[in-house]
C-alpha cells in the first residue's frame, strides 16, 4: 500500500485518496474539510470534482453491511440446554505481576463469566507463560516477561494456587484446566499454543487476567 504526505499531494486530492478508501466514500466528519478545501480552492474543476463526491455521499449514507466475520455469534438450539459450553473453550493468558502469588485479579476475571450466560461452564484453559530472569535486583519488566530471582517462588506460588482451585472445581473454576510453561512465548505464543493443544471446541475466546465482564 503506498502512502502520502502532504508535502507530496495538495491538500484536496490528500483527503480524497484517503476518505475513499473506505467503502469509497468520503467519511460523514471528512466532508466538512472536503467542503472546506473546496471554498478556499478557485479550481472550477476541483469544485466540480468536489461536487460529485458530495452527491455520492449523500446518496450512500446508510451505512454498508457488516461483514459476516464481524457479525455477533449466536447459537441457535431448540434444547432448554445452554449449548455454549459444548462450542466455546475460554483460553485465559496469564503471566508474572508483581501482584503473585495472590490470585484475587485471577479470581474477579472468572467470577465475571457469571454475566454471560453458559460462559461460566465453559471450558476453561489457564495457560500460565514462562518467564527470564532479570539480569539485575529490581530490574523486573513484567510486559517483557522478566522478573527478579526473589519473584520465582511467588510466580510458582501462584501457579499452584490457581491448580488448586481448579482442583477445586467450585463456581467459574470448575471444568478447568492450568497450563504452565516452561519458557516463555508471549501473548501471541501462549493463545497458538492452546488453540493447538488444548481446544478441542469450534470456538475460542481468549481473555487476559485482568480483562474482566461489567455490566452498564
Amino acid at each position: 500500500m503506498h502512502s502520502y504526505t502532504a508535502s507530496r499531494l495538495p491538500a484536496f486530492l490528500l483527503h480524497c485518496r484517503l476518505s475513499t478508501r473506505i467503502h469509497g466514500l468520503p467519511t460523514p466528519a471528512s466532508s466538512n474539510l472536503i467542503q472546506m478545501n473546496a471554498e478556499d480552492d478557485s479550481d472550477e474543476l476541483k469544485r466540480q470534482r468536489m461536487a460529485k463526491i458530495r452527491a455520492r455521499w449523500e446518496s450512500h449514507r446508510a451505512p454498508p453491511p457488516c461483514p459476516h466475520y464481524l457479525s455477533p455469534l449466536t447459537f441457535e438450539s431448540t434444547s432448554p440446554v445452554n449449548p455454549l459450553p459444548s462450542r466455546l473453550t475460554v483460553v485465559i493468558t496469564t503471566s508474572p505481576v508483581r501482584s503473585n502469588p495472590d490470585t484475587l485479579l485471577l479470581r474477579r476475571v472468572v467470577h465475571s463469566f457469571s454475566l454471560v450466560a453458559g460462559l461460566i461452564d465453559c471450558p476453561k484453559v489457564v495457560v500460565c507463560d514462562g518467564f527470564r530472569l532479570a539480569r539485575q535486583t529490581g530490574g523486573s519488566r513484567y510486559k517483557k516477561g522478566k522478573i527478579c530471582p526473589e519473584e520465582v517462588g511467588a510466580y510458582r506460588a501462584f501457579i499452584a494456587a490457581v491448580e488448586a482451585l481448579a482442583a477445586q472445581g467450585e463456581g467459574g473454576f470448575r471444568n478447568m484446566r492450568v497450563e504452565a510453561l516452561e519458557e516463555r512465548i508471549g501473548f501471541a505464543g501462549a493463545v497458538h499454543r492452546a488453540c493447538g493443544e488444548w481446544v478441542h471446541t469450534p470456538y475460542v475466546m481468549v481473555v487476559q487476567h485482568d480483562r474482566l465482564f461489567l455490566t452498564r
